[in-house]
């Protein structure tokens, strides 16, 4: 059997949105990508994705960084590579279903794969990011630019959306 990919409605608005994005973002994202993003962009492994200034609310806007592996076994070794603690069973069990499962923990900014723990003061949202994994799909979405408590505050109420609505982020099937 054969898994072949398939685009629904919300892939190709997805794609179109990023390919929008990309070209007029273009200039800006020559000197300013993600560093995640320069460390994965040549893996052939996975896909990886930079989207400068995402807007989540008004005018909060997001630096986006995403991952998205070729096969089960590469999304296996990406949950295990961002210490996820996700065991090979349960990723391939999640992996091409219908479930639009989503977890999400704080990184440390210069270092997302590295679990942040709590935030204790105000000036600790200078230094984190967000990871969210999305199950069905083996995606790992990184929000940098977090900041302060308010921004924090609107990129997970972005979150809650998501769950319900997993077509605002960005979703690849499988047959």
């Amino acid at each position: 059997m054969i898994m072949k990919p398939y685009a629904n409605k919300y892939t190709v608005r997805f794609v179109a949105l990023l390919a929008i994005s990309f070209v007029l973002l273009l200039p800006t994202m020559v000197c300013s990508q993600t560093k995640l993003y320069k460390e994965c962009e040549h893996r052939t492994d996975l896909t990886a994705m930079c989207i400068l200034n995402y807007p989540i609310y008004d005018s909060v806007k997001v630096d986006i960084t995403m991952l998205v592996p070729n096969t089960k076994e590469d999304a296996a070794k990406l949950a295990e590579e961002f210490n996820l603690g996700l065991d090979k069973d349960t990723i391939f069990r999640y992996y091409g279903s219908e479930m639009n499962g989503i977890y999400k923990r704080l990184v440390y900014k210069n270092n997302t794969k590295e679990k942040f723990g709590y935030i204790s003061n105000p000036s600790d949202y200078k230094d984190v990011s967000i990871l969210l994994y999305k199950y069905n799909l083996g995606v790992i979405v990184i929000f940098h630019n977090i900041d302060t408590k308010e921004r924090n505050r609107k990129v997970n109420r972005f979150f809650i959306e998501a769950v319900s609505n997993p077509e605002i982020l960005p979703n690849i099937e499988m047959e």
